[in-house]
């Protein structure tokens, strides 16, 4: 069975972070809501203690805290709070499953990781993916937190090029902005080498018409 992962940009939604369970219906559907909450141990934005991302598990068959062990063995970031939405409706139980992130950075760092190690959750495939915000409000929050970090990654970064190593660390910046133009251009040369060749083909294409209409050979 395929599961789905959803990154959310930020940690809407009711959630006991505190940790227990909770009971709640959801569509018509009995469910329980288990969560844990943990320590923060590490973080990329030091001035916020809300969750800045959370990332969501859904329709999971059997879907228990112990069962992410391994997930977030594999993620190896800091944690804000895990939690578990259990349905207890219908045949085999359905849920979903909220891990909450302390920053975007961290959050995408998570989903790159659980690529890198086949998208596997207890033997189940997963699909990764970003959710949009659903409010106008959820958006302009997003939006405002990514620029935070972004100001915090800029900061550190204008610190390290007035720091000791500030000329190795120049000659890296340096090195890896040429990189991305590199990559930008060869980019550019690929698509315009093949709008050349599709306008090629249409031209071909449009001679053999005409030549086919005019009883040419």
């Amino acid at each position: 069975m395929t599961v789905t992962i959803i990154m959310v940009m930020l940690g809407y939604g009711a959630c006991p972070h505190d940790g227990g369970q909770i009971n709640q219906e959801i569509q018509g559907r009995d469910c329980q809501l288990s969560a844990q909450r943990f320590l923060r141990t590490q973080t990329t934005v030091a001035t916020s203690h809300e969750c800045l991302c959370v990332l969501a598990v859904l329709v999971l068959s059997i879907l228990t805290i112990n069962m992410f062990v391994q997930m977030t063995c594999v993620i190896a970031l800091a944690l804000s709070a895990l939690c578990c939405w259990q349905c207890s409706s219908g045949g085999a139980g359905q849920g979903f499953c909220f891990v909450n992130f302390y920053s975007v950075s961290d959050a995408l760092q998570a989903k790159n990781r659980m690529l890198a190690a086949g998208s596997i959750i207890d033997s189940r495939k997963v699909a990764i993916s970003f959710a949009k915000p659903q409010t106008q409000e959820q958006a302009l929050e997003s939006d405002i937190n990514a620029r935070a970090e972004q100001d915090v990654i800029q900061a550190q970064a204008n610190q390290a090029l007035s720091g000791v190593n500030a000329e190795m660390w120049s000659s890296y910046m340096q090195f890896c902005k040429q990189e991305e133009e590199k990559e930008s251009r060869e980019k550019k040369a690929l698509l315009e080498a093949l709008e050349a060749k599709k306008r090629a083909l249409a031209l071909a294409a449009s001679a053999a018409s005409e030549a086919e209409a005019n009883g040419l050979p």
